[in-house]
């Protein structure tokens, strides 16, 4: 009997990916629309530095899109800037909720599960951005 409870325990470790060794890639929707904005050629923001251009600018940004993803699962949108800065960023949050963009600008890694950014953003790549969400 101690010899089945340690091979279940051995081959539920290994099936979790729990046993040592470096983590592994699990495919979802969050990492599905990353994958998606990355090849649209959208650039993951990983820290506020990396969207320090759309902090406290004076021009307006509007919500372009906002919903929820093919899995439902999760809320989505996009802002853009009013004027002719050409930027647009991306977020993917948790589901029913709509976070403000400057919220998301001063902590991308805490306040989103994703944050994506096209600075300035041709149209082209906009649009192949936009259908990741």
């Amino acid at each position: 009997m101690k010899k089945l409870v340690a091979l279940l325990s051995l081959a539920a470790c290994l099936i979790l990916g729990g046993c040592g060794g470096g983590s592994r890639y699990i495919p979802g929707p969050t990492s599905e629309i990353e994958a998606c904005l990355n090849d649209a050629g959208a650039k993951i923001a990983r820290e506020s530095g990396d969207v320090a251009f759309a902090e406290g600018q004076s021009y307006r940004a509007e919500l372009v899109s906002a919903g929820l993803d093919d899995s439902e699962t999760l809320s989505t949108g996009s802002y853009k800037v009013i004027g002719g800065s050409g930027w647009e960023i991306y977020y993917v949050v948790r589901k029913g909720f709509r976070p403000p963009l400057d919220q998301i600008v001063r902590h991308p890694e805490k306040d989103a599960k994703v944050v994506a950014y096209l600075h300035p953003a041709a149209q082209a790549t906009a649009d192949a951005a936009n259908n990741c969400l």
